[in-house]
């Protein structure tokens, strides 16, 4: 009985978490943000209304307007460098797709010839699962982009009002975090706002804060080690590196190291030693910053946060990569709640 008991548990709650990732989440993402931010600028609004004597509604819009700022300034100036970039890999498309396409005649060619195929055969079966893709891809964008430019409009205008909402919500949660949190500890909800708040809120916010320190650190690594070898695409390579990096198992030596390999078979040793040194920097950084930062973890597996990331990007697209582990930790924390309750009861 016990255990078909913690199958419904575990079922329950996880179609439960499903639910909220899959339809609340979406229309309180602008209010989750927001509380998140707020809790993590806390310290500085007691600062200015503590120690400077700020009212909490003008260190709220005095905070808001410095960090928005340095968002806008740092937008402004790597913005424009980076769809320059972006613009230069879709003008030179034709050149990098001949590029590859010799490589791979060459790659097919060496297959065919190992296996003891038909000349071609190889090269030929990859072209149809090429095409396959492009003509599904195709068959996919295409409606909406005969129908881009009212869509277009419609999401701006839903856009635009986000944004605004987002403001206010942000605004509104600085000035009257502290009060909030007291009237959360005294209401009759107690208890469950200190193990969504104390507990698990602090376990996501601490897990997000961690990522994208990591993240941006290894931005700035890779992006300032590719900007060294004079490479042309050193700011989007950099993004792409650090977002790469901070996919469960995977990390920038999944790119680099084949890079550099690639490489030292073409006689570029430097260029080979600057990405492994990239690859060793980034490594040892998350190595180094990951436990400080995460205190005693989220005690998962690796695989389960690999698992995690596959899951979310099935059931939630693009997204899935943030919310597909986050749904992982809640759910976990909430049975271990569950379990908790049920033992002191």
């Amino acid at each position: 009985m016990g255990r078909k008991k913690n199958v419904i548990i575990y079922i329950g709650v996880t179609a439960v978490v499903y639910l909220v990732f899959k339809y609340i989440m979406p229309l309180a993402a602008p209010f989750i943000i927001a509380f998140l931010l707020a809790a993590g600028l806390n310290g500085q609004m007691r600062f200015l209304s503590g120690r400077l004597r700020f009212k909490r509604s003008i260190a709220a819009v005095v905070l808001m307007v410095f960090w928005g700022g340095i968002i806008a300034a740092v937008l402004w100036l790597l913005g424009g460098l980076l769809i320059t970039q972006i613009k230069n890999v879709i003008d030179n498309y034709e050149l990098y797709y001949a590029y590859i396409n010799d490589g791979m005649c060459s790659f097919c060619a060496g297959v065919d010839g190992f296996m003891g195929f038909d000349g071609g055969t190889t090269l030929a079966y990859i072209d149809s699962g090429i095409v396959g893709i492009m003509e599904a891809t195709r068959d996919k964008i295409m409606p909406s982009i005969m129908g881009g430019s009212i869509g277009a409009l419609k999401g701006f205008i839903t856009f635009s009002g986000v944004f605004v909402i987002f403001f206010m919500a942000l605004y509104f949660f600085l000035k009257d975090y502290d009060k909030m949190l007291e009237r959360a500890a005294a209401s009759e909800y107690a208890q469950e706002f200190d193990f969504f708040y104390t507990r698990t809120g602090k376990i996501i916010y601490t897990f997000i804060k961690t990522q994208l320190i990591i993240m941006g650190i290894t931005m700035v690594i890779c992006g300032v080690g590719l900007l060294w070898l004079r490479n042309p695409y050193w700011l989007l390579l950099g993004i792409v590196l650090g977002l790469v990096d901070a996919l469960p198992v995977f990390g920038t030596g999944t790119i680099l190291t084949p890079w550099a390999v690639v490489s030292v078979l073409c006689g570029k040793y430097r260029y080979a030693a600057v990405l492994m040194a990239m690859c060793f920097i980034s490594y040892l950084s998350r190595e180094y910053l990951e436990p400080r930062l995460m205190g005693k973890g989220l005690g998962a597996h690796p695989l389960g946060m690999l698992a995690a990331v596959y899951i979310g990007l099935v059931l939630f697209g693009v997204l899935g990569v943030i919310t597909g582990p986050l749904a992982f930790i809640l759910i976990k924390e909430l049975i271990n709640y569950i379990r908790q309750r049920q033992a002191t009861v």
